[in-house]
């Protein structure tokens, strides 16, 4: 191609020379690539677009710049000088792109300048690179040692990493990427380009002819966890799972599931099984899988990641568009983990790139608690419209596809939301590895079958005719609290020549399950045996032999069915958590002090210890208990908390609430008309506090006023009658272990008589004075129904009014002061 004859783009090339060169491209193409493929004409900067201008658009971080040379004089250690806005290619849809062409040319009129002059050119530095909406370079070029750069050309291969999906058909389309040329020296440069030129290798589509419906998406997902660092395989890691998607009402905390399926779920597999966790919308992977509170949640696959804090329930949740019309969410991930520390920006991800760490954040507990775990779910554009929004619930999908022959009950399930009527999604099985299922044929003559952990050898004459093997693995399963599979389990059918299920077999075969790789540690191995179950719900136990040398199990038995390698758990009880609150306590749970809040967990006798406990803050998220909690505001707290062990038994979620209250409560004093008598009350910010008199040495009283934490008020005096003629003295406060407040001695008195024939009150006198400086009287007459008031306050005169009614003279404390009104 250096001989290539460029034509202005409105020109067109003679036939001739047209014919000629098509031949030698489909030529040299045929040869190079052992495909065949077609190639786009360059376009570049050198091209003259329609409107006047050459495509490329911005020469940035330039000391100097003609809008065609960029000179670097202040030598930065790293500039850019950017082209962009290539124009469409013209390829067509559907074809696949192969390889990526380039052509740079020297300014025409200085043809001894090369492209970088004044730079020392030191090994090999990078010189040309790609940007496609992520930082780093995708491809490179190398600077050619030389003073002379006439025309330098470059073909460069697309993998199936981050090149390929830079230079997707649909980024090329939409001029979706950019070309960066660098210089990364810390030396002063200039670069002088006359032409910058691309081309693509791409293999058309074939001509649209009626083609049959496609099997679905290419699968692209991987388990969030890194499972190969712990010595899984991706079937055992996979099938580990908590709580499963439901294909018969996956509508979790958006609709309410219809009563008549609240409490089943439909697995991928079509089996229906009763389940706390119905309607669930996604897979949850916790401690069975060896996914453990603060383990790296992985992303699936590469793809634009967004934090999203605003679901409540979901706690921390990564979003990642894997920009192929499906998105995968990851929720619950521990507070502070997140990658992405702000909520609404949008990262690019690579596949397998640690994004959070597990947690609890945002759980809601329906039935019980649900521990550290990852929730995975992926959600599908249905309507193609780059838009995820609108498709939350109907784009909800099972990355393990639909794997029975009966209909998928989500994919024909239809409801109303959002003001339209919707239906479910169709599944596809969207993991990258197989989970190890084989299909086979077994004639008269035997045969040995594998799947993972699962062998199976039939003998000669173990059937009449030939008939298709299939084995299939599938989740663990858990027939009660002591008995659980050991890994995953299998399913094994075999179909006659007329698709008849076989389930009996003339002559015994052996099965042995593989045990090496399975942490034995939560299980009484003497209860190790294989079992199996016709309906996946009834288990019953094989006569089985246990070589733990050579770590497998083995039974021989005529039927085909679901097995399992089950043992009895070492630790099927809850653990036990008990909150310890100190502090300087009044009533049951009232405090007057700090508090310091303790949780204590211990495991049952034999179990295999605590793994971690939470606790939850009033309204706030759940969090892991480490330390003693210490509280010091005043106020009313509830502490939630649970905790779980080390083979996942969760207890219940318990509480403890209490009151934290400093402040000593206050005494109101004052004359009650209805018993005829001083009342003495407390007032406290708790709501309620007790008041006890009790007498002192000389003739003296203690009242002393107590609120719930144990607070206290006391005033000390002398209260010598009641009745008719009542007497109060008040001479000092004190509260709590404070020092007493004196005051000069205040005296409430109080006289009244009554009505002879009727006992209602004729006349009542209040009278308040502190000796030589006030004295306030009141004096009611049930005749007038008035009551005059006269105060003397010292250095004045007498001041008289009179009240409409009777009014009643009150005494109340307020911070180590005595206050009167009426």
């Amino acid at each position: 191609f250096d001989n290539l004859v460029l034509y202005p783009q409105n020109m067109r090339l003679p036939a001739k020379a047209l014919f000629c060169w098509t031949i030698v491209i489909l030529v040299f193409f045929a040869l190079a690539h052992s495909v065949f493929a077609e190639t786009t004409l360059y376009r570049g900067a050198g091209t003259i677009t329609t409107d006047g201008n050459t495509p490329y658009t911005n020469l940035s971080n330039c000391s100097a710049t003609d809008d065609a040379t960029c000179d670097h004089v202040s030598a930065p250690l790293f500039a850019n000088l950017y082209f962009r806005d290539f124009g469409d290619f013209g390829i067509p849809d559907g074809s696949t792109i192969t390889y990526l062409k380039i052509r740079v040319t020297g300014k025409a009129n200085l043809p001894a300048q090369a492209l970088f002059t004044g730079a020392s050119i030191i090994g090999s530095p990078i010189l040309f690179a790609s940007n496609c909406q992520a930082p780093s370079d995708l491809w490179t070029m190398f600077a050619l040692n030389s003073p002379v750069i006439s025309t330098y050309n470059v073909t460069t291969p697309l993998t199936v990493g981050t090149l390929a999906a830079c230079f997707s058909l649909a980024n090329i389309k939409s001029n979706n990427f950019i070309f960066r040329v660098n210089y990364s020296k810390s030396v002063a440069w200039s670069a002088s380009i006359d032409n910058f030129e691309i081309a693509f290798d791409y293999i058309p589509a074939a001509t649209p002819t009626p083609t049959p419906t496609p099997a679905g998406p290419e699968p692209f997902l991987d388990l969030p966890w890194d499972y190969e660092a712990q010595g899984q395989t991706f079937s055992e890691a996979a099938l580990s799972i908590k709580s499963f998607f439901d294909h018969e009402y996956p509508l979790l905390g958006n609709l309410i599931e219809p009563d008549t399926v609240s409490d089943t779920l439909v697995k991928y597999n079509g089996t229906k099984t009763g389940d706390f966790y119905s309607s669930h919308n996604g897979y949850d992977y916790a401690k069975l899988a060896k996914v453990n509170l603060g383990d790296d949640v992985l992303s699936a696959a590469a793809g634009t990641a967004e934090l999203i804090t605003s679901c409540g329930a979901c706690g921390n949740m990564i979003v990642i568009d894997h920009e192929n019309g499906y998105q995968t969410k990851y929720m619950h991930l521990l507070d502070g983990s997140p990658s992405i520390s702000t909520p609404g920006v949008k990262v690019h991800v690579n596949a397998h790139q640690k994004i959070g760490e597990v947690g609890f954040s945002g759980h809601v507990e329906p039935e019980g608690p649900e521990g550290a775990h990852i929730h995975f779910g992926v959600y599908q554009d249905k309507n193609d419209d780059g838009n995820m929004g609108d498709n939350v619930l109907d784009g909800l999908t099972d990355p393990f596809g639909w794997q029975s022959e009966g209909p998928d009950p989500w994919e024909n399930y239809s409801f109303f939301y959002g003001g339209i009527q919707r239906s479910g999604n169709k599944s596809y099985y969207l993991w990258k590895k197989s989970l190890g299922g084989t299909s086979s044929n077994l004639t008269s003559s035997g045969g040995n079958f594998s799947a993972g952990r699962y062998s199976i050898d039939f003998p000669s004459d173990a059937v009449s005719q030939s008939a298709t093997i299939e084995l299939t693995p599938e989740p663990i399963v858990a027939p009660s609290a002591n008995l659980s599979s050991v890994g995953s389990t299998l399913l094994a059918t075999a179909k006659d020549l007329l698709g008849n299920i076989i389930t009996n077999f003339p002559e015994p075969f052996t099965l042995t399950i593989y045990f090496s790789n399975i942490d034995l540690s939560r299980y009484n191995t003497s209860t190790l045996s294989i079992y199996s179950s016709q309906d996946g719900e009834v288990w019953n136990q094989e006569l089985t032999d246990i070589d733990f040398i050579n770590n497998k199990a083995t039974t021989t038995i005529a039927h085909f069915t679901h097995f399992a390698l089950m043992a009895e758990r070492l630790d099927a009880l809850v653990p036990t958590t008990t909150a310890i609150l100190s502090g300087e306590q009044g009533i049951t749970n009232w405090f007057k002090s700090d508090v310091s809040a303790s949780l204590s967990a211990q495991d049952n006798d034999g179990g295999l210890g605590i793994d971690y406990t939470m606790y939850k803050l009033n309204d706030e998220d759940w969090q892991q208990y480490l330390n003693p909690l210490l509280f010091s505001d005043e106020g009313h707290y509830k502490i939630e908390f649970y905790s779980v062990d080390n083979d996942e038994n969760m207890e219940d979620v318990k509480s403890v609430e209490f009151d934290i209250d400093k402040t000593p409560p206050e005494a109101e004093i004052k004359f009650n008309v209805d018993t005829l008598d001083v009342d003495i009350i407390g007032h406290d910010s708790s709501g309620s506090a007790e008041v006890n008199v009790s007498n002192l040495p000389r003739k003296k009283n203690s009242i002393k006023v107590t609120d719930q934490a144990g607070n206290t008020l006391e005033l000390i005096g002398k209260e010598k009658e009641r009745g008719h003629n009542a007497k109060v003295v008040i001479e000092s406060l004190k509260y709590n272990q404070d020092d007493s407040i004196d005051i000069d001695p205040a005296r409430l008195l109080i006289n009244y008589n009554l009505d002879n024939a009727t006992l209602d009150l004729r006349k009542l006198t209040q009278t308040f004075e502190i000796r030589g400086e006030l004295k306030i009287k009141l004096i009611y007459s049930a005749k007038t129904d008035k009551t005059q008031v006269i105060t003397k306050v010292k250095g004045q005169g007498k001041v008289k009014e009179e009240l409409s009614g009777i009014r009643i003279l009150k005494l109340t404390t307020e911070n180590g002061t005595l206050n009167y009104s009426y």
